[in-house]
């Protein structure tokens, strides 16, 4: 007949208990910070033709695009990307009338509100928005 060690059991017990709980923290995403651009934000851009909406699309990985309404009616893959201390830059490619059109994106992100300038050949033109709840 096999004895019973209190002192292996005990040791067992302690190793299932922080398993346990080594789990959990991992399910709860380890305690990594999600980047305050990450979402989806509904922006408006004011220019001469008159204000663009735009949806932008922030991944975790930062990747993204941009879903613009009318007069662009599209979705333009964003590249560039850099989001850190309250900010979010990126560049797209934008195509308009036939014609391919280059933007630089600078934004401040504050909470759940955004603005900043899309910079063109064209000239620069205010961005504005909120995160998409």
């Amino acid at each position: 007949m096999k004895k019973f060690n209190l002192r292996s059991a005990g040791y067992q017990f302690a190793i299932a208990m922080l398993a346990v709980g080594l789990a959990g923290c991992a399910s709860m995403g380890g305690g990594a910070a999600v980047n305050p651009a990450v979402g989806t934000w509904d922006t408006t851009v004011e220019s001469p033709q008159g204000d663009l909406p735009m949806e932008l699309v922030i991944n975790a990985d930062l990747t993204g695009t941009v879903n613009a309404g009318p007069p662009l009616d599209g979705s333009f893959a964003i590249s560039e990307v850099v989001a850190e201390d309250g900010t979010l830059n990126f560049k797209v490619t934008l195509e308009f009338q036939g014609q391919e059109l280059a933007a630089g994106i600078e934004t401040t992100i504050d909470g759940d509100a955004i603005s900043g300038t899309v910079a063109t050949d064209f000239g620069d033109f205010p961005l504005a928005g909120n995160r998409k709840m």
